[in-house]
């Protein structure tokens, strides 16, 4: 009985160093996973957070719109930043053909996903003369008196 007993001990003792040898390889992978994890996440949310340019283009003028984190850039967003531009006539809508097409869709998806086909993330609506005259972009903006 007594040699079972040493016996157990000594095989008991070999089994726990064992099993705390994998615990600390599985422990240290799971770390090395999460901090793999963590850089991907937080690689994720700077390329979300990166400021994209938005701007009305046509022919050779062209206005842009204060900047955009790209995960803002969806078409309601972009219209909604469209419609609040000053009209030259107050109480219109603005009209811009471009942004009921269907490159306009592919260039929102593009920049969604990383960039538009030429490389870059910028978004160009592009428009006529006319559309671009409908907004009235020299409208002095509204300055607050600073309290004292």
């Amino acid at each position: 009985m007594e040699e079972f007993i040493k016996w157990f001990g000594f095989f008991g003792t070999a089994l726990g160093i064992v099993i705390g040898i994998v615990g600390t390889y599985f422990s240290w992978n799971a770390w090395n996973e999460s901090k793999k994890t963590q850089q991907i996440v937080k690689k994720e949310e700077e390329r979300k957070n990166e400021k994209i340019k938005v701007a009305l283009k046509a022919g050779k003028k062209e206005y842009i719109l204060p900047a955009m984190r790209r995960q803002d850039v969806t078409r309601g967003e972009i219209l909604g930043r469209l419609g609040v531009i000053p009209m030259k006539v107050k109480g219109n809508r603005y009209s811009i053909e471009f942004t009921n097409s269907p490159e306009f869709y592919k260039q929102i998806d593009l920049i969604s996903a990383g960039s538009n086909e030429l490389g870059n993330s910028d978004l160009i609506i592009d428009c006529s003369n006319k559309e671009l005259g409908q907004f009235n972009f020299d409208q002095p903006k509204i300055e607050t008196k600073k309290k004292t």
